[in-house]
């Protein structure tokens, strides 16, 4: 299989090879340790855009009222550093909600600022097989507060 490196050029969204038709190239469904995963239904590409992660934006004094400290933040991403995607409710979210943890990645994180327009977008780290789940690194400060996860 084909695997980036990590310090290779990272493609913008712009130019990337675009996932088109989401809904019918990955499927939700139930993991072993996980509840709910994302897998493919189609072969991905490696260097392919697949998904912006969608929800409430909210700014930093919205996040500090619904989360307090101490309080877990299943769903919740920060794009910026005053500014959260919080994915919690699968009526206003997209599918990236279910992606889960990896510690071998196939799929990255970036983020994108332009302007006023923070996202999160998600890329194909190496081809990823048919059937095989999407995992990204959730990263330290997520399992930060955490002594409930399973290891894989």
């Amino acid at each position: 299989r084909k695997r980036r490196k990590l310090d290779s050029p990272k493609p913008d969204a712009d130019n990337a090879i675009p996932f088109a038709a989401v809904e019918n190239r990955l499927e939700i469904r139930p993991t072993l340790h996980k509840g709910k995963g994302l897998f493919a239904m189609q072969m991905i590409p490696s260097e392919t855009y697949i998904f912006d992660y969608e929800g409430e934006m909210l700014s930093e004094e919205e996040h500090e009222y619904r989360y307090p400290a101490g309080t877990l933040q299943e769903y919740c991403a920060q794009v910026a550093f005053n500014c959260y995607v919080d994915a919690r409710d699968p009526e206003t979210s997209g599918i990236a909600r279910y992606m889960n943890h990896g510690d071998r990645p196939n799929v990255s994180k970036r983020t994108r600022i332009r302007g006023q327009q923070r996202t999160i977008r998600f890329y194909a780290l190496e081809d990823i097989a048919v059937g095989e789940e999407l995992v990204h690194d959730y990263g330290a400060h997520y399992w930060a507060n955490r002594c409930d996860f399973v290891a894989e």
